[in-house]
């Protein structure tokens, strides 16, 4: 009976490790997708500022804005 009991204690403990590691990696896990939100969201800003800017000078806007 102790040896069952040894061995399910053992078997706790490596659970125990492995959910303590998991954990970890779960919380880099979502530091690294934060991360990446952040610099998606850069990049969307700064690919809207190149749109727009051919934009603004093709269509006029320039002369609507200064006229105003």
């Amino acid at each position: 009976m102790n040896v069952v009991k040894d061995d399910l204690i053992g078997q706790v403990d490596d659970l125990t490790g492995s959910l303590e590691l998991m954990k970890a990696e779960l919380n880099t896990i979502k530091n690294q997708k934060s991360n990446l939100e952040e610099k998606l969201s850069t990049v969307e800003e700064e690919m809207k500022q190149v749109i727009f800017i051919p934009y603004y000078l093709y269509t006029g806007y320039s002369r609507i804005v200064s006229g105003l």
